[in-house]
């Protein structure tokens, strides 16, 4: 009896790999986070998370989105094993590529946003609060509708104010970051309503 085999498409195994390299980066950072510390456990997952990354962001058949996608996911990577250095270049890249792209693909404003958010957690890892701030702030301005148009970026924005008021706070500049989580608190109100 003959078994009819069907390849499974490259586009099938590509999201797959990614899903994987996903679950592997929200391991580390669970255990980042949780009660279950451990440095060797949140390599073992960046790494392996890494690996996955790198193939993705370079293989020919990966989507636009999916080779975006992996190319953050390897400065996430890079973050959780304390590359600091390598992460920045990283993001700076991707964030390069995002630029180069976005005159005839608007979604591209999603990539640099991310990868300027990306830039800017590092550098709080670093303790480097003044450049993490510019590169929210940088963030920030790609995401501002009346100066870029692109109300998709409404969410990111969101995202990239309370980042703001969290090196605000850090800062020990209170009242500021108080008021910029109020404002990314009536952004957030405002675009569930426009959007449902």
């Amino acid at each position: 009896k003959k078994v009819c085999r069907k390849s499974i498409p490259r586009s099938y195994v590509l999201t797959t790999l990614f899903q994987i390299a996903q679950a592997h980066v929200r391991v580390a950072q669970t255990k980042k986070v949780g009660f279950s510390y451990n440095a060797s456990d949140i390599q073992v997952h960046a790494r392996k998370a890494l690996r996955y990354q790198e193939v993705l962001k370079d293989d020919a058949d990966s989507n636009e989105s999916m080779k975006f996608n992996s190319h953050l996911g390897v400065g996430q990577c890079q973050g959780l094993l304390q590359q600091y250095g390598t992460a920045l270049e990283t993001y700076q890249d991707c964030a390069a590529e995002a630029q180069y792209h976005i005159g005839r693909e608007p979604q591209m404003a999603l990539f640099l946003v991310e990868a300027k958010i990306g830039g800017g957690d590092i550098h709080v890892l670093c303790k480097k609060i003044i450049q993490a701030l510019k590169m929210y702030e940088e963030a920030l301005s790609i995401c501002d509708p009346q100066e870029q148009g692109f109300n998709f970026l409404t969410p990111l924005a969101v995202k990239v104010l309370n980042k703001i008021g969290g090196v605000e706070a850090t800062m020990g500049r209170f009242d500021k970051a108080v008021d910029v989580h109020r404002q990314a608190l009536k952004l957030a109100e405002r675009s569930e309503n426009e959007w449902g």
